[in-house]
């Protein structure tokens, strides 16, 4: 067993991280999703929340869309881009930037749950011990 103790839920940080490429679209109705369920957190939670952004050189108006992201949100951005292709190569580079206690990856082009981020938590909470995917 490990030795390794996950900081107490009121100061886990969730690292989101989204890897895209030409998706602009679909991206900026994630965000939306994401700032509706960010907005129903207590606000000391939100402040634990970061979101990872890779970029892997999109031809698109994706850079747009995360700019507008960054401007308009007080969360905590790290917009990364990648020159080799591949969710492996952007999803790496992802976990060497994030900070986070918990990582959470999701598509870029996926519709959540009006829930999910509260029950991601959830489900954390109940295996700190163990390594899971959620």
């Amino acid at each position: 067993m490990s030795d390794v103790r996950i900081r107490p839920y009121e100061t886990m940080k969730l690292s989101i991280i989204i890897c895209t490429f030409n998706r602009s679209t679909e991206l900026e109705e994630l965000f939306e999703d994401l700032m509706q369920q960010i907005r129903w957190l207590r606000s000391s939670e939100s402040k634990d929340i970061e979101l990872v952004i890779v970029d892997n050189n999109s031809i698109d108006n994706t850079n747009e869309v995360i700019y507008k992201l960054i401007e308009n949100t007080e969360l905590s951005v790290k917009y990364l881009t990648h020159d080799s292709f591949g969710l492996s190569h952007c999803r790496n580079l992802a976990i060497e930037k994030a900070t986070g206690d918990l990582l959470a990856f999701i598509h870029d082009d996926i519709t959540l749950d009006e829930d999910w981020l509260k029950e991601a938590y959830k489900i954390a909470l109940q295996c700190q011990d163990q390594e899971i995917g959620v």
